[in-house]
């Protein structure tokens, strides 16, 4: 994906500074006592190298002069000494301090952005998290999330300090000698220009590779996934598979070695040319010694802070980078945090009750960056307390209807009525909390049998054990639970446990899940595609009285299961072509009795 060319001009324009408004607004607001307390740790050290290399200056003159006989007082080295360790001890002090500070700013960020950034996954609809650009933003943003926060503050942190530090040692060349220190300061222009362009490179090629990492990831997962390693290793996939994977780490190793080359030519010349600046200074110095006009004193000090200087002049080099670099990434967070939901409710209604008459009038839709229109101009009403079945080929648009009832998307046209209201009017979780549903690829949670059936009405269930075993007899999986090594509390999943389900089994938890939610509308999408006929059968046996009261919306290539429903649509490629009972639609001799004579033929 390439990068728009004005990008960084833009942060020179101003958002860079917006950043770090935000930036420590957001900190501000979140524990303003350790951000206070870690930017006065940061400001007063600067101040304190300029003091001691004025102390150390004075300890050198003394004992010169002690030495030439001019000054017997011992007294005055005692007491130069006694200030520098004094401020060594202040120093140390600081320094705990600051770095204190800054571990407690970090756990605070760390929790808080975290949750702020998952939360706001919680407003986005669906279709964000499908649409590949906005992968790569999701995928950006997520990487190292509270880090590049801190990061940048901790950057923003060392700027200034490297800032003061540098006033204090210009100053104490200033004073030392003006002359020589004009040959050192203006070197640091050029390296600070080679650093910012570096800064900008990085950038580049570490936002270019946010799809490439994503697949990165899946390569990774597919190879250790315990899902699919079986597939995988019967189908020979590995070599291709750490082939791709081998080739985008190679792609990234060879952009990250152009970058290095540049930075190690950088840092030799300004090396080799800040030397022979220190060099000429100190001759310099040296030579004005030599007449009297400076004292030993100013010459260690000198020499002493034209180091300090260079080694200053690289960290501020650094800062300033890191600091244009890490707001770039915060940017993308910012980016992230201010993607706004398309999904949004009118009017925030939320009735006293729901009947559960669902309405479609005239509805269709595609898929966001899709051009192909899924459904065409369906209409259809289910009564409450109706069970209606739809039925249809691969890609007819079964799911999408329900998808779209659920409201996980918007159609493009038409519209969708609850109790005759716009699905758009309710409030959304109101809406989501009236629906049960189970989803063709439906999750497997990394917790307990009781947590996971828990999980479909959290607020109610989860701890109370008598409720969630009556769901799982209700179902009839409570046999099948009872058989597991600690039947209720058994850990499922491969990632922190040691016991797994088959599909099947992972199947029933997820319909005892939907119907654990006390829902007024149900919608079932091939909840029995992988139960044995037995299964289905024995959850079906109980399915009216499950469902008694809620309207459902079954979805189901099994004519076992559709047959139950009170009504049956048949939909063709994104179009309703037949409406009615079972035993209607077969007598007509159509669609639908065309696809039930060669499922039966077919399992016969």
């Amino acid at each position: 994906m390439a990068v728009k060319k004005d990008i960084f001009d833009t942060y020179r324009k101003g958002l860079l500074g917006a950043t770090i408004k935000w930036v420590f607004a957001k900190v501000w607001n979140l524990t303003k006592f350790w951000f206070g307390l870690k930017l006065i740790f940061t400001i007063i050290p600067p101040g304190l190298l300029a003091l001691q290399a004025l102390v150390g200056r004075e300890l050198i003159n003394s004992l010169v002069e002690i030495s030439n006989g001019s000054n017997n007082n011992f007294n005055t080295i005692l007491f130069w000494i006694g200030l520098i360790l004094g401020i060594a001890v202040v120093q140390a002090a600081l320094r705990g301090g600051r770095n204190y500070a800054s571990r407690r700013l970090t756990e605070v960020l760390q929790i808080s952005i975290t949750l702020e950034v998952l939360n706001h996954a919680k407003k986005l609809e669906v279709a964000t998290f499908e649409d590949p650009d906005l992968q790569d933003t999701l995928e950006r943003a997520k990487n190292n999330i509270a880090g590049n926060i801190n990061g940048f503050i901790n950057q923003i942190f060392s700027f200034i300090t490297n800032i003061l530090s540098l006033i204090s040692i210009v100053a104490i060349l200033i004073v030392i000698d003006p002359i020589a220190t004009l040959l050192i300061f203006p070197i640091s222009i050029p390296y600070l220009r080679f650093y910012w362009k570096q800064s900008k490179l990085q950038y580049i090629v570490s936002r270019n590779r946010a799809a490439r990492r994503r697949w990165i990831g899946y390569y990774s997962r597919t190879m250790l996934n315990n899902n699919r390693v079986p597939e995988v290793r019967l189908l020979d996939l590995a070599k291709p598979l750490t082939e791709q994977y081998k080739n985008y780490m190679e792609e990234f190793i060879a952009e990250d070695r152009k970058i290095y080359k540049r930075q190690i030519i950088g840092n030799f010349f300004f090396a080799v040319f800040f030397a022979v600046a220190i060099a000429l200074a100190s001759g310099w110095i040296a030579w004005r010694v030599f007449q009297g006009l400076l004292t030993v004193g100013d010459l260690v000090i000198y020499g002493r802070a034209t180091h300090q200087l260079k080694n200053t002049i690289e960290d501020s080099s650094y800062s300033i980078t890191s600091t244009l670099k890490q707001a770039m990434f915060v940017g993308d967070l910012i980016e992230y945090l201010n993607l706004k939901p398309k999904l949004y409710s009118h009017n925030n209604y939320i009735p006293d009750k729901i009947n559960g008459e669902i309405s479609l009038e005239n509805v269709s839709f595609a898929y966001p960056g899709s051009k192909m229109t899924v459904l065409h101009d369906i209409s259809f009403t289910i009564q409450p307390g109706e069970v209606v079945a739809l039925v249809g080929e691969n890609g007819s648009g079964k799911s999408t209807i329900a998808k779209l009832v659920a409201r996980l998307y918007d159609c493009d046209n038409g519209n969708i009525l609850l109790d005759n209201h716009n699905i758009k009017e309710f409030d959304l979780d109101y809406l989501y909390s009236q629906i049960g549903f189970v989803l063709q690829d439906f999750n497997r949670y990394e917790a307990t049998v009781s947590e996971n059936i828990a999980y479909g009405n959290w607020r109610e269930l989860l701890g109370d054990r008598e409720s969630i075993e009556t769901v799982a007899k209700k179902v009839g999986i409570d046999d099948m639970i009872q058989k597991m090594p600690k039947k209720y509390d058994t850990l499922l999943g491969r990632k922190f446990g040691n016991y797994t389900l088959s599909r099947g089994q992972w199947q029933k938890i997820a319909i005892a899940r939907a119907f654990a939610k006390k829902t007024s509308l149900l919608i079932l999408d091939e909840p029995t595609a992988n139960l044995d006929a037995s299964t289905e059968y024995e959850i079906f046996t109980n399915f009216k009285e499950m469902s008694q009261g809620r309207t459902t919306l079954l979805i189901s290539h099994r004519f076992s299961t559709v047959s139950i429903a009170d009504r049956i649509l048949v939909i063709d490629k994104g179009r309703i072509i037949e409406d009615g009972s079972h035993q209607a639609l077969l007598s007509k001799n159509g669609h639908y009795s065309k696809l039930y004579n060669l499922h039966t033929s077919h399992f016969s």
